[in-house]
């Protein structure tokens, strides 16, 4: 295995971390910027969207090859660890919007929590 199913989320995840849009980074949580921590959450939930479909082909080439089990369990314990580590962030994001506006965004469709944000400016 040449952990190629990581790529893409690693991608996602860097982007999330180290490469974001303008100012999101630690600067959309010390002042507070509620778009840029919308932008997080997005970006994480591009992150999920990722790992789930790398989970099925990751199973996938468990079913066809056994042999490949170790390989694959390998890349199944990375993604799940950079997926974590998005999933964190978004919490802290959510944690943000909270603080600043009062709103609880916890377990929102993404749609439903922009429309909140905006109604609540």
């Amino acid at each position: 295995m040449d952990f190629e199913l990581i790529q893409p989320i690693s991608k996602k995840f860097k982007q999330l971390v180290s490469n974001p849009p303008p100012g999101i980074n630690h600067i959309a949580f010390t002042v507070t910027n509620i778009e840029l921590a919308v932008e997080v959450i997005k970006t994480d939930r591009l992150v999920d969207k990722e790992f789930r479909s790398a989970m099925r082909s990751l199973v996938t080439f468990m079913m066809e090859d056994p042999r490949v089990i170790g390989a694959v369990l390998n890349e199944v314990w990375a993604l799940k660890g950079l997926e974590r580590i998005g999933d964190h962030t978004s919490n802290i994001a959510e944690h943000i919007i909270y603080l600043v506006r009062g709103l609880d965004v916890r377990h929102v469709e993404l749609e439903e929590l922009i429309s909140q944000v905006k109604e609540s400016h």
